[in-house]
């Protein structure tokens, strides 16, 4: 479901060019290449799974050679008309030579299909995809048959003989090959696994005749003279006849006419040629001629020609009401697995479209567009149609596939159609390959997708207040007082449970949550004068040691971890219930956390917007094309991906070609929908595509492919950084929260599963250095010597009251006491190498301040900060000197 990857290579032909090229050589190489196709494939006994693969490849290479052939015609259309060379030249070579294809690829496709069928069907995935695009093969040349075959455009119909009798000539050989179709279609039942594709192969031939019947042979019959004879048309008309006499039953009613045309009536001839009397007076009757005779003759099997042609248009209709019962459409396939079905004299106004989930640029708008709110979950990608929108006369059929954590129950489907979004509650559900599919039908549409909407309690405040019971959970209390408003307003009130599994989130700071309650404004904005209570149970029936409770609240831009003495967390007279009062709109929560948390409240945060399912952990994943990939040129494919699901989808990524840059996946980050992140390319690197901003930002949803492709080049600038560089940008932070560097030798010489970025980047271009020294003097800080100054500066019962705060264990305190043998230097020493471990980073120098702090050593803390920018350790003379020393 990724992207479409980038072309690397020299710059294409102009589309005039090829045209020129399909005219003088392409078309007779398109029939030629059939010839021998059919010269390859003309026996064969048995289809093997094997074989069906490599008949695929060939009928897919035809099927690109057509659609090649038709993409070049719609760019250049226009253009064959406004030149009358040009117009000659496509009425008596191009246009020929096209209907030509039009027959003898469709003949081929009926034949290959229907010995397939009867000598080696197998009912595998092999073998229907080989029907799939051998039915393709037909649908492709009629598309191109309706393009090119529009004797409406031509300016003037001189010099069209050769092109009507090529139209007859191909017309009469694909009407008898659905003659023969239509039986063998009817053979098969309804039953059979290959009737569907059978049966929209009978539907496109049946439309590419109807095409040429209508458009040049019956205005053909219409310009011809009762003086002109007719029976160059007499083996088509005998072979539509045919047609007839062999339909099922609930399309031949009114369409059964005879083989042989009908004679014109005989007009009685008196005897006498002098005439006779009436009433006693004598009338002349004149005798007809013989060649007004053969004129009137000649006008009823005209009519009756007309009459037959006609019969087509109905015969049309009659099968697309039966393919659209039977569910046997044409489908538009996106990337996605998401289709849209549609009759097929609705491809004139399709032809053109895609569908597919949105791409990064248009996810952006569509989601801005989109009702969304917080209380919504998607659960569908985001689709669109383009590059118009569809509007069409009858109803089509979309099918979109919803995600795969999704439940099947309670949501809605939402369809943009003239800018206006539209919602259906309980749309139609299928399940394919067990795999859910929404079903819908429509005639204007630009985009879809599916939603669940989690309706918040409503609580109605008046000024005398108000207290709200959840429902759901007895425990669950808010108590507004009186005159909380200025006015009478409608608060929304939604519970929402811990999750413990939610994305892997391995808590680790936080033992035990109560349910988190989200307070909003149903009534617009407003301002909240009291404090709001709220109760909310906890479970307090086991002994914790070393916790602490906090409050955690959020809204969306803001999360704030808050101890008892920030703000009161309060008992009720119910087991386990605590209450906080709460002023302003808030998701609320309270946790138990371990003591030690309370210095690392960021961990806390975290461990709340997974738990709560406010963010996702992610990872952004770096990839290099490794089969499109030449010296010092290389696509890249960014992905931000889930971290619970990443080695999955790396292992899948592979599988497709496309290898993980080595050390180059970032650190965990937390994202929401709509999340934006940038990706830029810097450094002895340069992007080969014109790209917009828009183009290399994905927007994050959850769940959907969340991918960018860029094909880079190397190229070496001095005035640059010295590697190629990937920086990626979160809209709203200034810096970079991920960078990868890669040396542009590696990139040149490297194979492309050896290639390994540098790693201790992640900040910027403009904060690479900064960081570096951030690292080096977090390692200088807390080393062995920092470390022993610090220790002799402490008391024992001030080492060990630290050692908790940095969390260090009860019991490594005891022992370290008691090894140390009242030796206070050493056993502080030996306290602060157990928190340090083996490796020093920066993040552990600022924890030491903050615990420094905690334990009221306010003075060290200042201390190590001041020390710290100097980029080296602590010494003894440093706790001797005055602040101002190192402030200078």
């Amino acid at each position: 479901m990724g992207q479409e990857r980038p072309k690397l290579g020299k710059k294409p032909d102009t589309s005039s060019d090829m045209w020129r090229r399909i005219e003088q050589t392409g078309l007779d190489n398109t029939l030629r290449k059939l010839a021998k196709v059919k010269s390859d494939l003309r026996v064969f006994s048995s289809v093997s799974s094997d074989d069906a693969l490599s008949f695929s490849s060939a009928f897919t290479e035809m099927n690109e050679t057509l659609t090649c052939i038709r993409l070049a015609f719609i760019e250049n259309g226009q253009d064959i008309y406004d030149n009358d060379e040009r117009e000659h030249r496509f009425k008596t070579a191009t246009c020929p030579s096209i209907v030509s294809i039009w027959s003898t690829y469709s003949t081929f496709a009926y034949e290959f299909a229907s010995n397939f069928i009867q000598r080696g069907w197998l009912n595998s995935s092999e073998h229907k995809e080989l029907l799939s695009n051998t039915t393709e093969l037909a649908a492709n040349a009629v598309k191109l048959l309706l393009l090119a075959l529009d004797v409406d455009s031509f300016h003037n119909h001189a010099n069209v003989e050769s092109l009507r009798s090529t139209v007859l000539k191909e017309t009469e050989d694909v009407s008898k090959t659905i003659e023969q179709l239509i039986a063998k279609t009817l053979a098969l039942g309804d039953s059979h696994t290959a009737v569907g594709k059978m049966t929209e192969l009978l539907g496109w031939m049946l439309y590419g005749l109807h095409h040429t019947t209508v458009k040049v042979i019956q205005q053909d019959i219409n310009a011809r003279s009762t003086e002109e004879s007719f029976n160059d048309f007499k083996e088509l008309i005998g072979n539509l006849n045919a047609i007839y006499q062999n339909l099922p039953d609930e399309w031949k009613q009114g369409l059964v006419v005879d083989q042989k045309p009908s004679t014109p009536p005989v007009i009685p001839i008196q005897q006498s040629k002098q005439g006779s009397k009436k009433n006693g007076a004598k009338v002349q009757i004149q005798e007809q001629s013989k060649d007004d005779e053969t004129n009137e003759k000649k006008a009823v099997v005209k009519e009756g020609h007309i009459e037959t042609i006609q019969k087509l248009g109905t015969l049309f209709d009659r099968y697309n009401t039966g393919a659209r019962e039977k569910q046997r459409l044409p489908v538009v396939r996106g990337r996605a697995p998401v289709e849209l079905r549609y009759p097929i004299p609705m491809y004139r106004h399709i032809q053109q479209l895609r569908v597919d989930a949105c791409t990064i640029v248009e996810r952006q708008e569509v989601l801005k567009s989109l009702p969304i709110t917080e209380d919504h979950s998607l659960q569908a990608d985001v689709f669109s149609i383009g590059p118009t929108s569809l509007n069409v006369p009858e109803d089509v059929i979309i099918q979109f596939p919803l995600l795969p954590s999704s439940s099947t129950l309670g949501f809605h489907l939402w369809v943009r159609s003239d800018g206006k979004w539209t919602e259906t509650a309980n749309p139609e559900i299928v399940t394919v390959d067990d795999q859910s599919f929404v079903w819908f039908s429509t005639r204007n549409c630009d985009a879809f997708t599916a939603m669940t909407y989690n309706k918040p309690d409503c609580l109605l405040v008046t000024s005398q207040g108000v207290s709200y019971v959840s429902p759901a959970n007895g425990k669950v209390e808010v108590i507004v007082p009186k005159d909380c408003f200025y006015k009478d307003v409608e608060l929304g009130i939604k519970i929402t449970n811990f999750d413990w599994q939610s994305h892997g989130v391995n808590t680790v700071g936080v033992i035990d949550a109560s349910v988190a309650l989200s307070l909003t404004s149903l009534s617009g904005e407003v301002t909240m004068r009291k404090p709001v209570t709220v109760e909310l149970p906890l479970d307090d029936e086991h002994n914790f040691t070393d916790t602490e409770l906090v409050v955690v609240r959020y809204d969306s831009k803001t999360t704030q971890v808050l101890d008892r003495r920030q703000l009161a967390i309060n008992t009720t007279g119910r087991n386990g219930v605590y209450s906080v009062d709460i002023k302003g709109f808030w998701c609320v929560a309270i946790l138990r956390i371990r003591r030690v948390f309370l210095n690392m409240r960021e961990t806390i945060k975290r461990e709340f917007l997974v738990g709560y399912r406010k963010r996702t952990p992610c990872n952004i994943v770096t990839y290099i094309d490794d089969i499109s990939r030449v010296k010092e040129a290389q696509i890249f494919l960014v992905e931000i991906v889930e971290k619970m699901n990443a080695d999955a989808q790396v292992e899948q990524r592979r599988a497709e070609g496309l290898i993980e840059v080595r050390k180059s996946r970032s650190r965990e980050i937390l994202l929401q929908r709509g999340d934006c992140i940038r990706v830029q390319i810097d450094g002895q690197m340069r992007v080969t595509e014109v790209m917009s901003e828009q183009q290399q930002t994905i927007c994050f949803l959850q769940g959907c492919d969340n991918s960018v492709s860029i094909a880079t080049e190397v190229k070496r600038d001095p005035e640059k950084l010295p590697d190629a560089m990937i920086f990626y940008q979160l809209a709203g932070i200034p810096n970079s929260i991920h960078s990868v560097a890669l040396m542009t030798r590696d990139l040149s010489e490297l194979p492309t599963d050896a290639i390994t970025a540098r790693s201790g980047l992640n900040m910027g271009p403009q904060a690479i250095g900064k960081e570096k020294e951030q690292e080096d003097a977090a390692v200088q800080i807390l080393k062995m010597e920092s470390l022993m100054s610090l220790a002799r500066e402490l008391t024992f019962e001030e080492a060990q009251q630290l050692g908790r705060q940095l969390g260090v264990k009860t019991d490594h305190l005891r022992q370290i006491r008691e090894a140390a043998q009242r030796d206070r230097v050493a056993a502080n020493f030996q306290i602060l190498c157990k928190w340090r471990g083996r490796y020093a980073r920066a993040t552990m120098a600022d924890f030491l301040v903050s615990s420094l702090k905690a334990v009221g050593k306010t003075s060290y803390a200042d201390l190590v900060t001041e020390v710290r920018k100097h980029n080296r350790g602590l010494e003894r003379e440093d706790f001797r000197r005055p602040m101002t020393a190192y402030r200078r």
